[in-house]
């Protein structure tokens, strides 16, 4: 587990991270680039739309082995949490070109299994070796 404040810059943790399990968990490489791009995202959704970059407000990510084969990382922030219907469909008109609003589709590409929590702050990436 790490724990760290609300800044973008504190993303490179998650990277050393997520880097010493790939070592340590004989992560390969494919799911090892997945979940570092998925919980990357989750990690700066967290920072910007959960935690509003408030640097006095965490941000945690944990991470579980299931043997034999699945690995899970949970995202939580501090903030108030979202609706996950509510959220504009980045396919949809005017989605195609703005510059936000693809973090959630990016997940559930990466991971085999998108989980978030009833109030919206804790999100759980599962991964199948």
């Amino acid at each position: 587990m790490i724990e760290f404040a609300s800044r973008l810059e504190n993303i490179t943790l998650v990277d050393e991270f997520i880097l010493g399990l790939k070592k340590e968990h004989c992560i390969p490489d494919k799911l090892y680039y997945d979940a570092l791009h998925a919980v990357n995202e989750a990690v700066t959704n967290a920072i910007k739309h959960g935690n509003g970059n408030d640097p006095s407000k965490n941000v945690v990510v944990q991470f579980k082995s299931c043997p034999p084969d699945r690995f899970v990382f949970t995202v939580s922030d501090e903030g108030p949490g979202f609706n996950l219907h509510t959220v504009p469909d980045p396919f949809r008109p005017g989605g195609i070109g703005r510059t936000g609003g693809r973090g959630i589709l990016i997940m559930k590409r990466l991971a085999d299994r998108l989980l978030f929590n009833e109030k919206g702050n804790r999100v759980e990436l599962h991964f199948i070796k």
